[in-house]
Formats: C-alpha cells, sequence, structure tokens
C-alpha cells in the first residue's frame, strides 16, 4: 500500500495528462495485486477456520458430556477451558480474515 500511496502523491503533482493515466494504471495495477493477494489469504484463512470450526463442534459435545456428568468439578473446569481457548483461536482467526 506504500507503494500505492507514493503513486497516489506522485499523481497530484503531475499535470502532464498522459502521465496522469500511466500512473492512474500503474495505481490499478497495484490494487489488483493487492486484491488478489488479499484473497489468496482469505482463502487460506477460511479453510483455517473452517477446520478449527469443526474442532469447536466437537469440543461442544465434550463440554456438553462434561457438564452432564459433574461428578468431577476439575476435569469439567478443564474442559470448558480447553474449550474457550478453542473458541478463541477461531474468533481471532476470524478477526484476521476481516482485515
Amino acid at each position: 500500500m506504500k507503494t500505492h500511496g507514493r503513486l497516489r502523491e506522485r499523481l497530484r503533482k503531475e499535470n502532464d495528462p498522459a502521465a496522469r493515466r500511466a500512473i492512474l494504471n500503474e495505481m490499478t495495477e497495484v490494487m489488483v495485486r493487492v486484491q488478489i493477494v488479499g484473497s489468496v489469504l482469505f482463502a487460506k484463512q477460511s479453510l483455517e477456520l473452517d477446520q478449527k470450526a469443526a474442532k469447536v463442534k466437537s469440543a461442544t459435545a465434550k463440554v456438553n458430556k462434561a457438564i452432564d456428568s459433574v461428578k468431577d468439578l476439575r476435569e469439567l473446569l478443564d474442559t470448558i477451558s480447553s474449550f474457550l481457548a478453542l473458541v478463541d483461536e477461531v474468533i481471532d482467526l476470524a478477526k484476521l480474515a476481516m482485515l
């Protein structure tokens, strides 16, 4: 994005119409590449998010089972703590996907 910003500054200073068009074309090319990289990163993060979501679903069953059999409070707390850590990972990954 720094390159795009430098091109924008150059565009503001340029008076020649042909040079301005050339700079605008380069700005467009830079943005296209930024969008491509963003798409690739999002696809990768989406796959990771799907994988983490599946783990959350599996962990939810463990939490429900632990709640149903509250024989051992320490086991329940450990299970819920692990579950919440996994949910935090999913939230963090989702936040990255929104950047």
